[in-house]
């Protein structure tokens, strides 16, 4: 599968750019009512479309600034994908007008000095 077509059975399952960066390990509220009647979770019947995902980095929150971002990497298909949101104290992190954006892992190489 290709990005847009992983984005596609997302939405179709109402997976939303959110979901996808802060509720994979928990869930949301319809996950709840899911496990309450025994059905599977937004999580499970995702992966049960595209197979294996995980996020594998993500960076913001508290003492980091206001950037706010996570990558979730579909492993059958080498997919990346990274949501956008920003951080504040006083609300959390918030994805007002959050989409997914595909990426791809690059090595940079850095000058300090200390």
């Amino acid at each position: 599968m290709k990005f847009a077509e992983i984005v596609a059975k997302m939405e179709e399952l109402e997976i939303t750019p959110q979901y996808l960066a802060e509720d994979l390990e928990y869930g949301d509220d319809d996950d709840y009512e899911r496990k309450d009647r025994n059905e599977k979770t937004k999580v499970q019947l995702l992966e049960d479309a595209v197979g294996p995902f995980k996020q594998v980095y993500s960076k913001g929150g508290e003492g980091q600034g206001e950037e706010w971002f996570a990558v979730t990497l579909f492993e059958d298909h080498d997919v990346y994908i990274r949501v956008d949101g920003f951080y504040t104290s006083y609300d959390g992190t918030s994805f007002d007008c959050a989409e997914f954006r595909e990426v791809r892992p690059q090595e940079k190489t850095i000058t300090v000095y200390e």
